[in-house]
């Protein structure tokens, strides 16, 4: 039992004596910034005016005129007509000569002929912005420790020291 604690701490006192590790400060020498150099699209609604054109057909006379007309020379033929007989006769002759004037009306009624004019409205739609930028990434850091230079990069910006590791091994 006692070799055995004695081969046990005689393994530990070589770990300890040739393998030193601690922590010191360096003085920073020299720090840039690192950047990295990104495409950024930014959807956009950009919006112009159009003029556009707009046509109004043609109007012919419609025949909602001689058709009214036929139904009152109609009913009016009708109301005047004397006997079943002359009521029919009276109601064809009011109808024929109601649609003869509706169309003779219709027919004064002027003409319209196409129009188009002119209008502006405004068009919107969404189109792509690219641009590029400049994020910052890190920064390259040169610090001195015990009379050496050495280099680092880190994501913050040291300061005057950085915390160095200092592990100390036999040659």
């Amino acid at each position: 039992m006692v070799i055995r604690s004695m081969v046990c701490a005689g393994l530990l006192v070589p770990s300890v004596a040739f393998g030193a590790v601690h922590y010191g400060q360096a003085r920073v020498v020299d720090v840039q910034p690192l950047y990295e150099t990104v495409t950024v699209n930014t959807p956009q609604e950009v919006c112009r005016e159009e003029r556009y054109a707009v046509t109004t057909p043609a109007r012919q006379p419609g025949a909602a005129i001689p058709v009214l007309g036929a139904v009152l020379g109609g009913a009016l033929g009708h109301t005047l007509g004397n006997g079943s007989k002359e009521k029919g006769v009276a109601t064809a002759a009011g109808a024929l000569l109601g649609g003869a004037v509706g169309l003779s009306v219709a027919n004064r009624q002027p003409t319209v002929a196409a129009s188009t004019r002119y209008e502006t409205r405004q068009m919107c739609a969404l189109e792509d912005r690219i641009t590029t930028e400049e994020n910052l990434v890190g920064y390259r850091v040169r610090y001195v420790y015990q009379g050496e230079t050495y280099m680092m990069r880190t994501n913050t910006h040291p300061g005057n020291t950085v915390r160095v590791r200092v592990d100390v091994n036999p040659a």
